[in-house]
């Protein structure tokens, strides 16, 4: 852990924003884990989990696929999973279209 000096107000608001987001929303955490897949606590708070692990699922299946027939290549995946409401959505990226579907539960 680093330690960063931070002294006017703003300047430690910016700090620790930053710190609570990358803990909350871009670091899996070892305790939050299911079938050797790690997720992040903003992952689990939203009950998110199901439909991250579903979407990298694919992501895994459809890029070993398309290695199958063009081995020198690799895809570069894109996928965003959430919810709208307390609807489950999935938004992927791929072959240069987006698609954004539900996601049934």
């Amino acid at each position: 852990m680093s330690e960063i000096p931070i002294s006017p107000f703003e300047h430690a608001k910016r700090h620790i924003s930053g710190y609570i987001n990358k803990y909350n929303y871009q670091r899996p955490h070892g305790s939050l884990s299911e079938n050797g897949r790690k997720f992040t606590p903003a992952d689990k708070y939203f009950g998110c989990e199901k439909m991250v692990s579903k979407a990298v699922s694919e992501g895994i299946k459809e890029t070993e696929e398309f290695l199958k027939e063009n081995p020198l290549s690799m895809p570069a995946p894109v996928y965003l999973v959430g919810k709208i409401g307390r609807k489950d959505i999935l938004i992927r990226g791929r072959e240069g279209d987006i698609t954004i579907c539900s996601i049934g539960r």
